[in-house]
């Protein structure tokens, strides 16, 4: 798996040209979603690129964000999903693998956005176990970022205005 993984990824980076500045997503209510494969280092195995996801308030005021789950040290982004749709046009979740059993303390991990700050974080492409099939069917991927229930505005993780919603990443294409 992880030698095909290299091969699609090494063909999708050589195909692909990246920008500065990601790309993003529509904003809703006040909170714009960016996604991006990154290579891997130079040097390293193309398998050890991450996926991107970058959070930015558009909003005009500080607005907390239910990103995903603190497991011990570990934060998960629980909040997000990446979806495929293949050149058929069926659409296809791309389920996030990257935890295979867990025992220990589960929090809220919940960021706090000021107006135009962005929260950048990565995960490993190995952690979406479908993503070397996703790259071979030349179709489109994105993220959707729904929290599952957005947080208790009374709690001390959601000072302020606590963001709820469905935001939607930009597309990536993969090249034919």
């Amino acid at each position: 798996m992880r030698a095909l993984l290299g091969v699609c990824l090494f063909a999708f980076f050589t195909a692909t040209s990246f920008a500065v500045d990601p790309e993003w997503g529509e904003a809703v209510n006040g909170l714009s979603v960016s996604l991006s494969i990154v290579p891997a280092e130079t040097g390293k195995h193309p398998a050890e690129a991450a996926v991107q996801f970058s959070i930015r308030n558009s909003g005009r005021g500080d607005a907390s964000v239910p990103i995903g789950l603190l497991m011990n040290a570990r934060k998960v982004p629980g909040s997000f999903s990446l979806v495929s749709r293949d050149s058929d046009g069926v659409l296809r979740a791309v389920v996030y693998t990257g935890i295979n059993g867990f025992e220990g303390t589960i929090h809220a991990w919940t960021g706090k956005l000021h107006p135009m700050e962005t929260f950048t974080f990565r995960e490993p492409v190995i952690s979406y176990g479908r993503l070397a099939t996703v790259l071979l069917e030349h179709g489109e991927l994105w993220a959707e970022f729904r929290p599952q229930r957005g947080p208790d505005p009374t709690r001390d993780d959601c000072p302020g205005f606590c963001w709820a919603g469905t935001a939607f990443s930009n597309i990536l294409k993969m090249p034919q």
